[in-house]
């Protein structure tokens, strides 16, 4: 490959961190809610949930599972998630337990 395609897939073609900014999504994020990446790249997704025994996120990009994290502890428990989702594609973050409460929801978009 020349320098010249190089430059041209690195210019052209949707990366990662390519002229995205991380923004704090908090106030405008549930869990149980289908969102759509349409920003032209593929974005990351941090997200943290607090709660009492057993808080488990399950996130789904296109619905299908794309990964997990839980707690079992016996008091108060934390679980969080980072996940890669493609341009068009949808997602959404499942959270159960006791009470889950959303700490954080960070994306890379």
């Amino acid at each position: 490959m020349t320098q010249a395609a190089v430059t041209n897939a690195i210019q052209t073609y949707p990366s990662l961190g390519k002229g995205q900014k991380i923004q704090d999504l908090r106030a405008s994020r549930s869990a149980e809610v289908t969102y759509t990446s349409s920003t032209g790249f593929p974005i990351a997704v941090y997200v943290l949930i607090s709660g009492g025994y057993s808080t488990v996120l399950y996130t789904h990009v296109n619905g299908i599972e794309f990964g997990d994290g839980g707690s079992t502890a016996s008091n108060t428990s934390i679980a969080m998630a980072f996940f890669i989702v493609p341009n068009g594609a949808t997602y959404l973050v499942e959270a159960t337990g006791a009470s889950p409460a959303l700490q954080s929801w960070t994306e890379l978009i």
